[in-house]
């Protein structure tokens, strides 16, 4: 057989044979073959159905899905249309036919604070689930129920500033928060997350319901800005966990001593390095009794500049690499004949000292 008919022969057959594949990948047609849409997954009607829950800022739950096609499938996560819930972010494989339960943790708390001024409202999710290699989106799944909150707080937050800060070492006067209860059988207990922290709850005779929570910040802070939290659990009278509710107390205590500033920051400072702070106390309420240092390696002395001001002088050698602190003591006595006690703190940081080509020795 001449060459050329050979060649002619096997240019005809990889032709054809091309032509089979790409006639399998867009179809006789010339149209694009389509894609798998579904449906792949189906969830138990009864597992979409959360009843009545009580509100609880981590609630978990399950779904139970199943593979409802011929093709084993991959769950590679599920989408939700509100940031309160969320799904295990695992992987999940499916065989035809094959089920599953899903986790899900849903945040179902209500506050007052929030708006809301029943102890029941609704809540409805969309799931929409995603698998490997499908583009097409998958039905979602309606997760639906009925939120039962045992506590509703009118305010999330309690503050102890400006007029209200608290003096250091003296007990403050109580601020409260309203609140109410679903019922009459529920118990409250307060858990404050610093434990010097004191709060009460007392039960109020009007509305139905109505309590109130009184809280008594720990007075022995120290100086400066402070956050905390109380945690009410909700019991019914059983003893069965009802779920909690939360509320922050941000406040400033404050030095009973008229001082200025109330916290000295020397910021960063070579380690060996002298340093030295100035600390004004205010002479016209009463007179300042003395001054000492927590430690004999601090220096510590009072200069009257006049007779409405003192000031107290603090001198220190850094001593260490990182942050640092040097207390001071004063003694204050108002005009009234009253004594104030403070400690007023100096912070520093120090730093390694660098030779000339920058290098620690």
């Amino acid at each position: 057989m001449p060459l050329r008919k050979i060649w002619r022969g096997l240019g005809l057959a990889v032709l054809f044979a091309g032509g089979a594949l790409l006639g399998a990948a867009i179809g006789w047609n010339g149209t694009q073959a389509a894609l798998p849409t579904g449906p792949f997954l189906a969830a138990d009607p009864a597992t979409l159905n959360l009843g009545k829950v009580d509100a609880t800022p981590e609630f978990p739950w399950q779904i139970k899905i199943q593979n409802v096609s011929d093709r084993a499938v991959r769950v590679v996560g599920l989408k939700t249309s509100c940031d309160c819930a969320r799904a295990n972010p695992q992987p999940i494989d499916l065989a035809a036919g094959q089920s599953a339960t899903v986790d899900l943790r849903i945040n179902l708390a209500i506050s007052g604070s929030d708006g809301a001024r029943t102890h029941t409202a609704p809540i409805a999710v969309r799931i929409t689930p995603v698998i490997e290699g499908v583009v097409a989106p998958q039905a979602a799944w309606q997760l639906t129920g009925t939120i039962v909150a045992p506590c509703l707080l009118e305010s999330n937050r309690i503050v102890f500033a400006g007029s209200q800060a608290i003096l250091a070492g003296r007990e403050p006067p109580p601020q409260s928060i309203r609140a109410s209860l679903a019922d009459g059988d529920i118990q409250l207990t307060a858990q404050p997350q610093h434990p010097g922290d004191v709060v009460e709850i007392v039960k109020l005779a009007e509305p139905p319901g109505a309590i109130e929570i009184a809280v008594r910040p720990d007075a022995s802070r120290p100086l400066g800005w402070f956050t905390s939290e109380v945690k009410l659990v909700s019991r019914d009278a059983a003893g069965k966990d009802r779920g909690f509710v939360t509320f922050e107390i941000r406040g400033q205590v404050i030095s009973p001593i008229p001082t200025y500033p109330q916290v000295v920051s020397l910021g960063t400072k070579p380690v060996g390095a002298a340093v030295e702070a100035r600390i004004l106390v205010a002479c016209d309420q009463g007179q300042l009794i003395d001054a000492s240092p927590q430690d004999d390696a601090t220096e510590v002395h009072i200069e009257r500049p006049s007779a409405a001001q003192a000031e107290v002088v603090v001198r220190f050698v850094v001593d260490r690499v990182g942050s640092g602190q040097r207390d001071v003591h004063l003694v204050y006595e108002f005009a009234s004949g009253e004594v104030a006690t403070a400690s007023v703190p100096v912070w520093y940081s120090g730093e390694p000292v660098k030779t000339t080509a920058g290098a620690v020795p």
